[in-house]
């Protein structure tokens, strides 16, 4: 009896075994949502792709609020491969095994997102991304100005530059002025800046020092007159970025009759005592250089660029700048950082705030300014699972003055 009791025991334990084994080996189908937005979205944090659900057969959906609109993601298999669905209120993706993007776009409380997905085999990525919506300001006694460090630098090893830069001009629409940081690549420079001819037909051209192999690679693109520019090449300078025409460029527009001083640079990167002190110095010859183009004191100064000061991690250098600069940065919102490698594949192991646009103390101070960073993202197939335009954000700022009548 005993014996036939420990046969039973044994092949009970067998197929137990059997079945936990296979089921330890299911196959798991994954969901992965890559929130393009600045703020949490169906648990997944701000600029962050995770996963978000899983089956191993059958058909599942899991909804998700974006910008209070419910959407559905749905996931089934077929033939072990994963098909997606997306449904919204206003339409529908039926479930496909496609490694095609395929696209809808939904109407939010607060602008208006695309969300993308692509099935790869045992996965699909859906991509939440806002859609540029930026309004024109056309306010004399208003300055609305974006500055961006485009990453336009294959010969420091920068990458797809000709497919992040072709992307890049939806972003820019609706601004009074564009400041650029980085753009030595020359081709994919030239088409970027003829593509937003139409909008920003006033446009600096090349700065370069005759000794130095390369160029500065920043540029001031207008919506309006350019009535003055001048520029200035930097004598301080560390290591290999003395080969580069690191320098100041400055305008002066004028937007329906109100002008305004518009100063765009980028200063020496890195970290070794050599190279703060370089950045510095070049700091105090900005500072010079302005000081030297006289602009009158009831006409307003903006500075623009990537300083390559961290804010955050190098509060006493900051500070510096603004006392040496005698400048006011106003406070930002949406991304807390201008470069981030922990939600930015392209950039380096930093996290920090660079990129500027500040007011001058001793010139016509604005009566309320606000900056706004943000983070321009694709979802073209070249740049999926990238998504980043560059490995800065942006930081979009609007300075408003007052009126004769207020004054």
């Amino acid at each position: 009896m005993k014996l036939q009791f420990d046969r039973i025991f044994g092949l009970m334990t067998a197929v137990c075994f059997f079945f936990h084994l296979n089921l330890a080996h299911a196959e798991l189908f994954n969901t992965y949502i890559a929130n393009n937005t600045d703020k949490e979205i169906c648990t997944v944090p701000a600029l962050k792709t995770q996963p978000f659900f899983s089956i191993s057969d059958g058909a599942s959906s899991e909804d998700c609020l974006v910008d209070n609109v419910q959407i559905w993601i749905g996931l089934s298999i077929k033939n072990n491969r994963v098909q997606a669905s997306i449904k919204t209120p206003d339409t529908s993706l039926p479930f496909s095994d496609s490694n095609l993007i395929r696209r809808v776009n939904i109407h939010g409380q607060h602008g208006n997102y695309e969300i993308a997905v692509k099935a790869s085999g045992d996965s699909a990525t859906f991509a939440i991304t806002p859609l540029p919506n930026k309004s024109l300001i056309t306010d004399a006694n208003k300055l609305s100005i974006l500055t961006y460090n485009l990453w336009g630098t294959s010969i420091y090893g920068a990458k797809k530059v000709s497919t992040r830069f072709a992307e890049m001009p939806k972003y820019f629409h609706n601004y009074d002025v564009l400041a650029f940081e980085e753009q030595f690549d020359v081709a994919p420079t030239q088409a970027l800046h003829k593509a937003l001819k139409s909008e920003y037909p006033y446009q600096t051209t090349k700065l370069k020092k005759a000794d130095k192999p390369l160029q500065a690679g920043i540029y001031l693109l207008s919506r309006y007159p350019i009535l003055k520019q001048a520029s200035m090449i930097y004598n301080a300078c560390n290591g290999l970025q003395c080969l580069t025409s690191k320098g100041v460029i400055y305008v002066e527009i004028i937007k329906n009759g109100q002008k305004y001083h518009i100063f765009d640079t980028h200063t020496q990167s890195g970290t070794s005592a050599k190279d703060v002190q370089a950045r510095m110095q070049q700091v105090v010859e900005l500072e010079t250089f302005i000081k030297s183009q006289q602009v009158p004191d009831k006409e307003p100064i903006i500075i623009s660029g990537d300083f390559n000061i961290d804010m955050i991690h190098e509060q006493e250098n900051y500070t510096d700048m603004l006392t040496l600069l005698n400048v006011t940065h106003p406070d930002s919102t949406g991304y807390p950082l201008t470069y981030d490698k922990d939600v930015n594949k392209w950039s380096d192991d930093e996290h920090s705030y660079v990129d500027y646009l500040m007011y001058d103390n001793a010139h016509l101070l604005p009566i309320s300014s606000s900056l706004n960073v943000i983070e321009p993202r694709s979802t073209i197939a070249p740049l999926w699972n990238y998504w980043d335009l560059s490995d800065h954000f942006a930081v979009e700022g609007v300075f408003e003055y007052a009126t004769p009548s207020q004054n």
